[in-house]
């Protein structure tokens, strides 16, 4: 992990409305190999999933 992985993790926890985009950034970030970073990434991961099958 490196510190614009961290930033890119910063700008999706504070966003409000999220799209298949920003899905997939998650998901690219899910790829770090660093344990608590996957962590985080994770829990991001399941709250936009979440919004995402809402809206449909």
């Amino acid at each position: 992990m490196n510190r614009s992985h961290k930033l890119e993790l910063e700008k999706l926890k504070a966003k409000n409305e999220y799209t298949k985009a920003d899905l997939e950034i998650a998901n690219e970030l899910l790829k770090q190999d660093d344990p608590p970073f996957k962590e985080e990434v994770e829990k991001v991961v399941d709250k936009i999933t979440k919004i995402l099958n809402n809206k449909s």
